[in-house]
């Protein structure tokens, strides 16, 4: 009826709050809260920028937020390309600036979780990759990318799930930038170049139902790849600056490697030759696991597992980052130095592992005692 007016029953102070409260985290999702930090570069005119978000409401803060965003030359029209989360709030963004790697005049890459971006134009146009198309039973994550500047270039992605058979990296190749990836057997940054089994389905089957040996087994000398931390993403002095203590170190008995599950670990004891940071003294000792180890079994078959840092020997020297837990410490980053007196970096995939890889042994320690200062 015309001029009808109509009443609406009034709304509950509690039913108001809970709109308010929903209201509000609507918001801080769109806008992704606030912004704490910020890096950005420019690159031939294309604007390139990863923003840290504090995300609204947080009473406590628990996750850090990140977003990788792209401009045009002159434009502050950010499009935002990707979001990612980390679990700790307190998660630099320095760790994260070595997703965007700037590969040539045109060329420009980024990496996330399991996606990847590549642009071959300068950012008029990007293709993503994921690894979903590698069609594995389980998720896997992109630990690092190495592309060169011809277009070829080096992926690792590692799984993580309950089964630990299926936990080893995979490697990957392209020679298109990474358009396309293709699975490969090779890390070529592995210092022998000896290739990783195959995972095909009667190997993981293998792993899955009896282990190392049965792996060893069907295949004579089962190797895989456990390297999943790649080190320095922030810097030599950030590491340094997280790090409780820094020694360099000799390993002064043989290498204890045995089967551990469905993976291998090392036991190494070492002796400090001299301290950086932290409590440790020349003259101490230390012991403690690390991921990897090579060992042979009885009918003659063989398995290894390349960890960071497994295959060091007796006397060989390493720069050991430790943290410190309860009566022990444990390895952050184990920089091995090898008999020529060069310091090799497992994973080298950022630009600082790939400009500290190769470095003779005295410049590595004045790097590591610059970081302190």
């Amino acid at each position: 009826m015309n001029g009808a007016v109509t009443r609406r029953s009034p709304i509950s102070p509690a039913v108001q709050l809970i709109a308010l409260v929903v209201s509000l985290i609507s918001a801080g999702s769109c806008a992704h809260g606030s912004v704490v930090d910020v890096w950005e570069a420019n690159h031939q005119g294309l604007r390139l920028r990863i923003r840290k978000w504090l995300q609204a409401p947080q009473i406590i803060p628990m996750e850090s937020y990140f977003s990788f965003e792209t401009a045009a030359a002159g434009s502050d029209r950010w499009r935002e390309r990707m979001f990612w989360k980390r679990e700790s709030h307190e998660y630099p963004l320095e760790w994260e600036r070595h997703r965007v790697q700037i590969i040539n005049e045109r060329a420009i890459a980024f990496h996330v979780n399991n996606t990847y971006l590549i642009t071959t134009n300068n950012g008029e146009s990007w293709s993503e990759w994921s690894t979903d198309k590698l069609k594995t039973s389980t998720p896997g994550y992109i630990d690092g990318v190495k592309i060169g500047s011809d277009g070829t270039g080096h992926m690792v992605v590692s799984y993580r799930t309950f089964r630990p058979a299926l936990e080893h990296l995979r490697h990957l190749s392209t020679n298109n930038f990474g358009v396309h990836w293709s699975m490969t057997n090779r890390d070529p940054d592995q210092i022998n170049g000896a290739p990783f089994t195959e995972m095909t389905t009667e190997v993981t089957q293998a792993l899955t139902t009896g282990g190392l040996p049965a792996a060893a087994r069907l295949v004579g000398s089962y190797r895989a790849d456990e390297r999943h931390i790649p080190c320095c993403l922030g810097g030599l002095r950030m590491e340094s600056q997280w790090s409780h203590a820094i020694a360099l170190a000799r390993v002064i008995a043989p290498p204890l490697a045995q089967v551990d599950g469905y993976g291998i670990s090392t036991t190494y004891k070492f002796g400090v030759i001299e301290t950086f940071k932290g409590t440790l003294q020349a003259g101490d000792t230390l012991s403690f696991v690390v991921r990897g180890g090579m060992v042979r079994f009885a009918d003659g078959t063989s398995a290894e597992v390349v960890g960071a840092a497994s295959t060091m020997k007796l006397n060989q020297e390493c720069v050991l980052y430790l943290d410190e837990g309860i009566n022990h410490f444990y390895p952050r980053h184990i920089f091995e130095i090898r008999p020529d007196d060069t310091v090799h970096v497992e994973l080298n995939l950022s630009d600082e592992a790939r400009s500290l890889n190769g470095l003779a042994r005295e410049e590595f320690l004045d790097k590591v005692r610059a970081s302190l200062q």
